[in-house]
């Protein structure tokens, strides 16, 4: 059986921290470009989507 103090800090935890609209702006930025640059090399690479999940399934790729 969890001890009130236990429930709490479970609570807690699982409460979303209130984050500054900055710090979630240039979170959101980065994960673009990110996607942005894997997208761009998967599409020069010549490769379609079925390749590269092949591939990074070990599979026939």
């Amino acid at each position: 059986m969890k001890s009130q103090q236990d429930k709490f800090e479970v609570s807690a935890a699982l409460t979303p921290m209130p984050l500054p609209k900055s710090y979630v702006a240039v979170a959101l930025s980065d994960l673009n470009r990110s996607l942005q640059r894997y997208l761009t090399a998967l599409r020069t690479s010549g490769e379609g989507w079925d390749a590269a999940r092949d591939r990074g399934a070990g599979g026939k790729g």
